[in-house]
């Protein structure tokens, strides 16, 4: 099983458990491309994943660049030689890996600056796992740097941390100009937990929004 099926580590996400049998004649859907994490050197864009198929190319903020495969590892890293010419310094770009038969994956967000690029984890863009509560998986390595976005939701704040090995180190001297994004880099393998909740001055019937990002380093 991929690492990116465990989305979150503190709770199940039951979906999908039940299948259905196998009709004869019919073909099953190939499997959607997926992004697990993305790397930058000079011009160079490496995108790790998988189900990707040897036609497969990426688009960077909805442009298609030219895409080669690995040949150790055709269906899991693609490159694109000069992608990091479509990346901007100073804002949020998403990727997107689209296969020949049309399917994409869904968009990975980075943020760039002029010394690193950072996962960039959208609070309102994360999958919903029940009412209100989101969950979000990360796969990296140390000396990476990935960014938590709260923008668009009122009133949300880090209230648990669970990083027993001190594997994150919060940065507070950031290149964002408000309270509401999050910047970490790692320290070194292990996994972490962040959860992020949002509060209301007056209690009502609306369920607070509710974040829980999990990071695996290795």
């Amino acid at each position: 099983m991929r690492p990116y099926l465990r989305l979150v580590v503190s709770f199940v996400l039951v979906a999908g458990l039940c299948q259905t049998p196998t009709v004869p004649g019919v073909l099953a859907q190939k499997p959607s491309p997926f992004i697990e994490r993305v790397d930058l050197s000079g011009k160079r864009l490496v995108i790790a994943g998988a189900s990707f198929d040897v036609d497969a190319v990426i688009e960077i903020n909805g442009r298609e660049v030219a895409t080669r495969s690995t040949p150790d590892d055709p269906g899991e890293m693609l490159i694109a030689k000069k992608g990091g010419k479509r990346i901007p310094i100073g804002e949020q770009s998403a990727i997107i890996v689209r296969n020949s038969d049309g399917q994409r994956s869904k968009p990975f967000f980075i943020f760039r600056t002029d010394e690193f690029i950072a996962a960039d984890v959208i609070a309102y863009l994360t999958p919903l796992v029940n009412i209100n509560f989101h969950g979000a998986w990360l796969s990296l390595r140390p000396g990476d740097y990935f960014v938590v976005d709260l923008s668009g939701i009122s009133g949300v704040s880090l209230i648990q941390t669970s990083d027993p090995a001190s594997t994150l180190e919060a940065i507070d001297r950031h290149p964002f100009d408000d309270n509401l994004k999050f910047l970490y880099r790692v320290n070194h393998a292990g996994i972490a937990q962040l959860t992020y909740r949002q509060k209301f001055d007056s209690p009502g019937d609306v369920q607070p929004f509710e974040l829980l990002v999990s990071i695996e380093v290795k």
